[in-house]
């Protein structure tokens, strides 16, 4: 099994153009062309790989209401197959996708990282209109 800065690095230069990805040795930093941008964490198991990247942190989400982020969470992911929104154990809101290999493609992989990158952009704007994770 490939560790997963070699996965990222090739995912990399398959990258979208609007957006950059750099990798890093739990993830990767995409950098969107409007200066925004998000980070990415990867978890590698035997059964695939994992990403998330937070929307919203606990505090944050707290202030909104757990309620409202919850219920736009679900709403989005019944609108969406790739990612999922959810809050994680330490009641962020994060985006996840899992990919069911190891060893995907990197045109796959970097598909993947940049689109979950943006929905949970466009989700950290939609909740805060602020660009801080």
């Amino acid at each position: 099994m490939r560790s997963w800065i070699s996965l990222a690095r090739e995912a990399a230069q398959c990258g979208e153009t609007y957006a950059k990805i750099v990798p890093t040795t739990h993830g990767a930093r995409v950098q969107f062309t409007d200066a925004r941008h998000q980070r990415i964490f990867a978890l590698v198991t035997e059964r695939g790989i994992e990403i998330d990247s937070v929307v919203i942190g606990a505090v944050r989400a707290q202030e909104l209401g757990l309620l409202k982020v919850l219920l736009l969470a679900c709403e989005d992911n019944h609108e969406r197959n790739l990612v999922e929104f959810l809050l994680d154990r330490r009641r962020r809101l994060v985006g996840r996708i899992r990919i069911h290999r190891t060893e995907p493609g990197a045109d796959e992989l970097a598909y993947c990282i940049t689109r979950l990158a943006r929905e949970c952009d466009r989700m950290e704007y939609q909740l805060s209109g602020r660009d801080i994770e």
